[in-house]
């Protein structure tokens, strides 16, 4: 779901966000929209942790981040061991050329459950730090919401769009099992 434009929380597809990744919004952060992967339309975390279910993983990669070709390679396996699966990575209103804050999406298989959701947030963030890219943490919460692109000085994008969603319960089987553990 999103908040478009200070209005009621409305639904998003994932074709609608990747028209948006073609074709970013380019307005001010107060106003730009946004989304939560989850099909709960409320910001609740008790709710969406009680009864949501969620269809994308995402990072927000503002501290030291690689730019957007770097980090396409190794989502893609180019560079060690990759998630190889669809994504959506855009830069964020504030990014510049040689500083290239993103983020990235991306699509999952099957739905999960909140908890799920949280873990599997936690162990792409694990997976991104252990690449030696540094991600916001607050992506691990189930009501962190995902600013969607938005032009700013400079924007640039990458994706891929083969129907190849990431199987997360799969590729991070040992690490979800540790944390559960």
């Amino acid at each position: 779901h999103t908040d478009r434009f200070g209005g009621d929380l409305l639904n998003i597809s994932l074709a609608q966000i990747r028209d948006m990744v073609d074709t970013p919004q380019n307005i001010g952060k107060a106003s730009a929209q946004w989304f939560i992967p989850s099909d709960i339309i409320t910001r609740k975390k008790e709710t969406h942790l009680e009864i949501g279910s969620y269809y994308a993983l995402w990072a927000d990669l503002d501290d030291n981040p690689p730019n957007i070709q770097d980090l396409a390679d190794l989502v893609m396996g180019f560079i060690g061991d990759g998630l190889d699966c669809d994504f959506e990575i855009y830069t964020s209103k504030s990014a510049k050329e040689d500083y290239q804050k993103s983020r990235i999406i991306i699509p999952l298989a099957s739905k999960v459950n909140a908890d799920d959701f949280e873990m599997l947030q936690e162990c792409l963030n694990d997976w991104l730090e252990s690449n030696e890219i540094t991600p916001d943490r607050s992506s691990q919460s189930a009501n962190q919401l995902c600013y969607l692109p938005n032009k700013g000085d400079y924007y640039d994008s990458l994706n891929s769009r083969e129907s190849l969603f990431l199987n997360a319960k799969e590729f991070f089987s040992k690490e979800l099992i540790a944390k559960k553990t």
